[in-house]
């Protein structure tokens, strides 16, 4: 209630001075009572015509490629899923296809793929590079189970060795 009360720097008006056209009475402050105004007097002016507000233009300023990732021939790209704790938060490197300025093309294993700057780190390593392939994507594949028949005599099953039982 007091920072509504308190005038601003600026203006030198309170916002609840703003809202209500008058200033806010605050517990233990006395009400002031104003004399009654006569007709035809004109009302004392306590808020300023306009107030001066800030112009947005809407212009948004062109993206920009960071400075680091100008010159790059191969990125780590930074996973966007949850994951493990120990699980790396970056996969790659990828070789960089094209430039573009928000995102970059890259060669992810055969195909081209387009990936935004936000997610992409340079690769620093001096060595040479063995581009990354990339990582298996959907539902893994079934192991074929290898069953084994076992061919049983038709004397074994009169015997009544069937269950494993020799004598």
């Amino acid at each position: 209630m007091g920072l509504r009360a308190a005038p601003k720097e600026d203006s030198g008006i309170s916002s609840a001075e703003l809202v209500y056209g008058e200033p806010m009475p605050l517990p233990g402050q006395p009400v002031l009572t104003a004399a009654p105004i006569q007709e035809g007097e004109a009302l004392p002016p306590r808020v300023p015509p306009a107030l001066p507000t800030r112009l947005y233009s809407g212009a948004v300023s062109p993206p920009a490629v960071p400075q680091q990732l100008e010159g790059a021939t191969h990125v780590y790209v930074r996973q966007g899923a949850k994951s493990s704790p120990l699980s790396p938060p970056y996969s790659g490197p990828y070789v960089v296809h094209r430039r573009g300025p928000k995102s970059f093309d890259l060669i992810i294993g055969s195909r081209k793929e387009t990936v935004s700057v936000d997610r992409l780190q340079l690769h620093r390593g001096r060595a040479n590079v063995i581009p990354a392939r990339p990582l298996r994507r959907g539902r893994p594949p079934l192991h074929q189970v290898k069953i084994r028949i076992q061919a049983r005599s038709p004397s074994s099953d009169l015997r009544g060795d069937s269950c494993g039982e020799n004598a």
